[in-house]
C-alpha cells in the first residue's frame, strides 16, 4: 500500500512534465504568447527543477522521506492552483517554477522512500514500478490533453494543469497514515520508532526480522549495528588525511574542566546546567553536520569518475531532441 501511494509521485512527475504539450497551444492562443514567451513557459519548469534537485536531498535527510513527500504534495497543489487561476504570463511562470521544484523533490523523496521500505528481494521491482509510473504519467498527460483540448478548446489548459493538483491531494491523503521510512528513523537515533515503522510495513515483524523476540532486543541490535557502522565509517578513511579532521571533530565534544564546577545558589546551578546541556547539544549537532560534509566530500573525491560520467550523460541527453518532442 505504501509503495502504491508513493508511486503516485511518479505519475505526477511524468504528468507535470508532459502536460505542457497539450496546454501550450491553448495558452499561446489565449494570451497571444510569442515564441520566446512559449519557450519561457516550458523552460521555467526546469528552472524550478534545478532548485529542487539542489536542496531536495537535504530536505529529505532533514525532515524525513514521508514528510518530504507530503510537503511536495502541498507544493504540487499550490503550483497547480497558480496555473489554473493564472491571468497572465508572470503568474504562469511562477506556477511553472513551483511545479518544477515539486517535480524534482518528489523524484528524490519517492525513490528514497520506496527503496527504504522495500524488502531486499523486491527492492529493484518496487523502485522500477516508480519508473513505470513516470512513463504512465506522460501517457496520461498526452491522452487527457488531447481529449480536453477537443472538448474545451479555449480554457481546457486550466483543467489540464488542475488535474495534477487533484492527484497530489490523493497522494497526500494516502501518505498521512503511512509510516516514516524506518531507515531514516534509525539514522536519527529513533530506534523504537524505526522498529514500529518496520512492523507496520512488514505486517508484524520488527526491524531485526523474524528472529527477534522483543522490541528491546531489536532496538539493542540496531544500536550495536549503528555503533559498528559509525566505527566503520571512521576506519574507512584511516589512511586518509580526512581522518585527522575526524579526530579534531571528536575533540570538539570534550568538556573543559574549568566548566565542571560552579559556585552559587541552586537557581544559578540549574541555569548553568541548562546552558551546559545546550552547549553540548549544539556542539554535537555541529560535529554531526561537519562529519557528514567531510564524508560527502571524500565520497565525491573517491567517485569523481562516476560522478563526472553521470553529469555528462545527464547534460548530453538534453541535446538529443527528446525534450523538444516531450514538451512541444
Amino acid at each position: 500500500k505504501a509503495g502504491t501511494i508513493a508511486s503516485l509521485g511518479g505519475i505526477l512527475f511524468g504528468y507535470d512534465l508532459g502536460c505542457i504539450s497539450g496546454a501550450l497551444p491553448q495558452m499561446a492562443s489565449t494570451f497571444s504568447f510569442t515564441e520566446r514567451q512559449q519557450e519561457m513557459v516550458v523552460s521555467f519548469l526546469y528552472l524550478g527543477g534545478g532548485l529542487g534537485a539542489a536542496i531536495g536531498g537535504s530536505l529529505c535527510d532533514t525532515a524525513g522521506r514521508r514528510t518530504a513527500i507530503l510537503v511536495t504534495d502541498v507544493i504540487f497543489l499550490v503550483g497547480a492552483a497558480a496555473l489554473y487561476f493564472s491571468r497572465g504570463l508572470l503568474v504562469i511562470l511562477i506556477g511553472r517554477i513551483i511545479m518544477g521544484f515539486a517535480v524534482a523533490v518528489s523524484a528524490i523523496a519517492d525513490v528514497s522512500y520506496l527503496h527504504e521500505i522495500s524488502p531486499t528481494e523486491w527492492r529493484g521491482s518496487v523502485v522500477s514500478a516508480n519508473e513505470a509510473c513516470i512513463s504512465l504519467g506522460f501517457l496520461v498527460a498526452y491522452i487527457l490533453g488531447y481529449f480536453i483540448s477537443l472538448s474545451d478548446p479555449v480554457n481546457g489548459w486550466r483543467t489540464i494543469f488542475g488535474i495534477s493538483g487533484f492527484v497530489a491531494v490523493i497522494q497526500f491523503a494516502g501518505m498521512i497514515p503511512m509510516p516514516e521510512s524506518p531507515v531514516w528513523l534509525r539514522e536519527q537515533g529513533r530506534l523504537h520508532d524505526a522498529n514500529e515503522a518496520m512492523k507496520i510495513i512488514s505486517g508484524g515483524d520488527g526491524w531485526c526480522g523474524r528472529g527477534s523476540t522483543s522490541d528491546e532486543d531489536c532496538v539493542c541490535g540496531q544500536g550495536d549495528n549503528q555503533d559498528k557502522n559509525g566505527s566503520q565509517e571512521k576506519n574507512k578513511y584511516v589512511d586518509s588525511p580526512i581522518n585527522t579532521t575526524y579526530s579534531a571533530i571528536d575533540d570538539m565534544q570534550q568538556p573543559h574542566s574549568s566548566l565542571t564546577t560552579v559556585q552559587g545558589d541552586q537557581h544559578g546551578q540549574t541555569n548553568y546546567s541548562s546552558l551546559l546541556h545546550e552547549r553540548s547539544r549544539i556542539s554535537e549537532n555541529c560535529k554531526k553536520n561537519l562529519r557528514q560534509l567531510l564524508t560527502f566530500c571524500q565520497e565525491m573525491h573517491d567517485h569523481r569518475r562516476q560522478v563526472s560520467i553521470a553529469v555528462f550523460l545527464a547534460i548530453a541527453q538534453q541535446f538529443c531532441g527528446h525534450t523538444n518532442i516531450l514538451n512541444y
